[in-house]
């Protein structure tokens, strides 16, 4: 196991707050964008208050639409979430036939490189947080370059995040720890229309971790073997949730 993971493994950026708890699982109803909506890593445009709290993932939510494109606008606020965003991103995918299935899916996948945010490290402190936040920020600027794209005809399977097609992608922290993703997608893109709504399936998948399991002989080490054979089992593991959308006309 990679000994940068371990301490972001076992460490939590924070309780979830009451909020959480009124939130349903899945977004109920549809959704337009705020006029001054940009993707730019902040949730600002909405409050910093999400539409649904999926418990499978740990993540808030919300996704919505204008007239041009498909928003996904997640918050994660545990380190586990934001452990496994770094290391092998956030699958959205769009399922246009309605089925809750991955076959003939349309999939984004961003980050796609792999990052260790020193920002998890350690006991909160807001005297470095700032500081803290930057470098972290700093790192996923320059060292996540592409978008992984399947499934969307004449669109190759990787592509700049300045692409041509129009597909924005951005993942920031806030000075607290908190991750936001945002991600634009034009509905041209998605062969999805305002004047013919059609009710789609979406998911939103954390990819599990490829990860050796580590193994202790002597019984000193009982109560750390345990930690870290429970560890390894929630990084390794998928999680995901699917979902129902129809695209939101001006009022």
């Amino acid at each position: 196991m990679n000994k940068k993971i371990i301490p972001v493994i076992l460490f939590s950026i924070g309780f979830l707050n009451i909020h959480a708890q009124t939130l349903p699982k899945i977004q109920e109803s549809s959704l337009r964008a705020p006029d001054n909506i940009k993707i730019d890593g902040k949730a600002s445009e909405w409050n910093d208050q999400l539409q649904a709290y999926n418990t499978a993932t740990d993540l808030f939510y919300t996704i919505a639409n204008d007239d041009k494109n498909l928003y996904l606008i997640i918050q994660a606020k545990k380190a586990l979430p934001v452990t496994k965003i770094g290391q092998k991103g956030i699958t959205f995918t769009i399922q246009r036939s309605g089925k809750k299935e991955y076959n003939d899916g349309m999939g984004i996948t961003y980050p796609t490189t792999k990052l260790t945010f020193i920002f998890l490290a350690g006991p909160y402190n807001p005297a470095t947080a700032d500081s803290l936040m930057l470098k972290s920020n700093n790192l996923i600027r320059d060292m996540v370059k592409d978008i992984r794209v399947t499934g969307i005809k004449d669109i190759d399977t990787s592509i700049s995040v300045y692409n041509e097609q129009g597909i924005k992608a951005v993942c920031l922290f806030d000075n607290k720890r908190v991750l936001t993703y945002e991600l634009a997608i034009p509905l041209k893109v998605l062969g999805l229309s305002l004047n013919d709504p059609i009710k789609f399936a979406y998911n939103v998948r954390l990819n599990g971790l490829s990860m050796s399991n580590p193994q202790f002989n002597d019984t000193e080490n009982a109560m750390a073997r345990e930690a870290l054979s429970r560890a390894t089992a929630m990084m390794s593991a998928v999680t995901d949730f699917w979902g129902e959308y129809t695209l939101a006309k001006k009022p």
